[in-house]
């Protein structure tokens, strides 16, 4: 017999490891959409977890149409698409559990635009949210119970739905008898008090209005506060001077009942019942925090002093505050946030910025900043999210960027004419060491990850995506002009381990892989096969199981057998 030197055989040989259980694979694990319609956009609210380790979506769904198994709309015997929600702009909640099964969706609506200021979910599953219903005469509004309501008990709205869904209430903040009109708020933030077990709605009131014909409350912001059985209690006026906005922002609360307000320093000056802020001329757009105590009085505030600063959200846990923000760095060299400053990259144009702030002063004690020597385009850092042990950021971002203070950067890939957007998140400990980051790749720029949770080791995101979105090799195809999307990362980063993401396949001529690698029961080999053949064999020599594989496809499952734990190699000989 003829012996061939190695270096002329094709044989890839792969290590894998099989187990009786799960064994831990960094990256992607599973994403899922939801959209159909082609206006209004689909959107997220708000995403959380329960201790089972369910995941809960909130926010904005268009018209949902009921489809054959080709994909065809339906239509009744009038002629009009049957649609599964009530049409137009509905308020939509979802629960997935930990591995990405649709356990339920919820809708309320008319068929004119419905919305949702805000929500919460407790650790048993429950989920509370602020809405409000608009009037339709040929689809009248509804609520989560499929209840029709009238005209006249439409507008604002406490809600809560048990973990199956079903909803427990459907309260209406009342009719205001001094202005004749419903009670109505344009946004606000509905935080759990887990301590208290009460709900607090955070909102500004634009009129002079009476909640529940109790409270008469004036032009300010105040904090409406609930028990979880939708009961209104009482009200609380923030310091804020009466019939003045502070801009676009969030509010949180920490575990003693300060409020923390973070958005932007839209007016020259903030008028607050015992001080004002007044921000530096110079600056174009300011990062605002502010400081409530528990009684609604101003405690401190951090403004930004760089050109142009954007503060997308912020978190307030144990005695800190998490935020995102933007900085302008084009033709800037240094950017401060108060008594911290770096430099900025040479060529970068927009860089994001994770703060840390002391809950108590307001001083800034940590900063973490992308950048580096190359050119960074647009990036908006929508959400952040922190526990016990880990920071992250997210949001998108065009060109290149990183956090690790390398130029180990990730590259947003140009799939259009245009510069894209790709969507990120990038993940510290508590102490702000930088551990990882990562990245979907999309076909069209208005795409963001826009709400993050931790579960354990894993990150959850959800965010909305315009066109395309690509995720292990793999590829989701938004249904209407928005869809929204939520997915499962699992720690340690893939980063370095995804392959052919660039160009969502792998050349031939590098080779072929498994991924992922080490699995339990099926893998993925990527790229083109030599052969149609391959063979798993055990550490010993033997063959314990043959593949056949088609020598045309960049990627096809495998499927394994029942094998017991160990090391196994996959040759293809061509």
């Amino acid at each position: 017999m003829k012996i061939i030197p190695l270096k002329y055989i094709g044989i890839i040989i792969i290590q894998i490891l099989f187990c009786t259980t799960a064994l831990a694979q960094g990256g992607w694990q599973w994403m899922q959409t939801n959209g159909d319609g082609a206006s209004p956009d689909e959107s997220i609210k708000s995403l959380f977890v329960d201790q089972w380790k369910n995941i809960y979506v909130t926010g904005h769904i268009s018209d949902l149409f009921v489809r054959d198994s080709a994909g065809n709309i339906q239509y009744d015997s009038n002629f009009l698409p049957i649609l599964y929600n009530y049409g137009n702009r509905d308020i939509w909640v979802a629960k997935y559990d930990f591995n990405g099964n649709n356990k339920w969706n919820e809708y309320a609506g008319s068929g004119s635009q419905d919305g949702i200021a805000s929500a919460t979910v407790d650790q048993s599953g429950n989920t509370y949210l602020i809405g409000s219903l608009s009037e339709n005469f040929s689809r009248p509004a509804h609520t989560f119970n499929g209840k029709p309501i009238g005209n006249d008990s439409i507008r604002l709205f406490l809600s809560k739905l048990d973990s199956a869904g079903n909803e427990m209430y459907h309260v209406l903040f009342g009719f205001d008898s001094l202005s004749q009109f419903l009670v109505s708020a344009g946004g606000g933030d509905l935080l759990l008090d887990q301590i208290n077990n009460l709900l607090h709605y955070i909102f500004y009131s634009g009129r002079n209005q009476i909640l529940f014909n109790q409270d008469t409350l004036p032009v300010a912001y105040h904090d409406a506060i609930f028990d979880l059985n939708g009961n209104y209690l009482r009200s609380k006026r923030l310091a804020v001077a009466d019939s003045q906005l502070l801009g676009s922002g969030t509010f949180d609360m920490d575990a003693q009942g300060n409020y923390y307000f973070v958005g932007q320093h839209n007016p020259d000056s903030i008028f607050l019942l015992n001080d004002t802020i007044v921000k530096n001329p110079q600056v174009q757009i300011g990062g605002l925090i502010i400081a409530f105590d528990t009684a609604g009085q101003y405690k401190w505030s951090f403004k930004t002093e760089n050109t142009a600063d954007i503060m997308y959200n912020g978190m307030a846990i144990g005695d800190t505050i998490i935020v995102a923000s933007d900085i302008t760095s084009l033709n800037v060299d240094t950017v401060r946030y108060g008594q911290l400053a770096y430099k900025t990259g040479v060529n970068t144009f927009s860089e994001g910025v994770l703060l840390q702030l002391d809950a108590n002063s307001g001083q800034v004690i940590g900063l973490q900043h992308s950048g580096g020597d190359f050119y960074t385009g647009t990036i908006a850092n929508y959400t952040v999210k922190a526990n016990k042990d880990f920071m992250a950021i997210g949001g998108k971002f065009s060109n290149k960027m990183t956090y690790s203070g390398t130029t180990d950067y990730m590259e947003s890939v140009n799939k259009t004419q245009n510069t894209n957007s790709d969507l990120y998140f990038a993940l510290f400990d508590r102490q702000g060491n930088y551990i990882c980051e990562d990245l979907l790749y999309t076909l069209n720029s208005f795409a963001g990850i826009t709400h993050m949770e931790f579960i354990d080791s894993s990150i959850i995101v959800a965010g909305f995506f315009n066109d395309t979105i690509f995720i292990n090799n793999d590829t989701l195809i938004a249904s209407g002009k928005n869809d929204v999307f939520v997915g499962r990362y699992d720690l340690p980063c893939a980063k370095q381990l995804t392959v052919g993401i660039k160009n969502n396949f792998i050349k031939a001529e590098n080779g072929v892989l498994l991924y992922p690698n080490p699995v339990e029961n099926t893998t993925n080999l990527v790229g083109k096969p030599v052969n149609n053949t391959a063979q798993l064999i055990d550490i010993s020599g033997k063959v314990v199981q043959t593949f056949q594989l088609n020598q045309q496809l960049l990627q096809q499952q495998l499927v394994l057998n029942d094998h017991p734990a160990g090391i196994y190699f996959l040759t293809i000989v061509g």
